[in-house]
């Protein structure tokens, strides 16, 4: 991808993320959370900041279907971070509690404190992929 098209991506992932968060916490409070959920917090740390390991994009997160300018993905940025910032810093909401499936199966399942800390190591694991695409010889082109 190009920095554009990860930027795009960042952009929309922000909300989708957000939104399986949301949709966890729609579920009931699962009594089993710990036991089905034990790891997942260090195993998306390690996983998310990991890009030996590459993975394909879920399909309404895949930049080739984005047409996105320069200042509406700025725009749609700060405006989801605002969004899961106002979320994270007031929440009282057990996030641990609310358990569901997310857009890959392996890492099944996940509960909603995990959707809000995969916004920003998901961040993270772009940026990494940004400064690569900036140290090619023959960027920009």
């Amino acid at each position: 991808w190009s920095v554009g098209e990860t930027a795009e991506h960042i952009a929309i992932a922000e909300g989708f993320l957000f939104d399986l968060s949301t949709k966890a916490m729609s579920s009931a409070p699962d009594p089993d959370w710990e036991t089905k959920t034990k790891g997942k917090t260090e195993f998306l740390e390690r996983a998310l900041l990991n890009r030996t390991r590459k993975v394909q994009a879920p399909e309404p997160l895949n930049p080739g279907g984005i047409a996105m300018t320069r200042d509406e993905v700025i725009a749609k940025f700060k405006a989801g971070r605002a969004k899961t910032i106002q979320f994270a810093e007031t929440t009282q909401l057990p996030l641990r509690e609310h358990i569901t499936a997310g857009p890959f199966p392996v890492l099944d399942p996940l509960n909603a404190y995990h959707f809000v800390l995969y916004i920003p190591l998901h961040n993270l694991r772009h940026d990494q992929q940004i400064a690569e695409v900036k140290a090619t010889p023959g960027y920009p082109k």
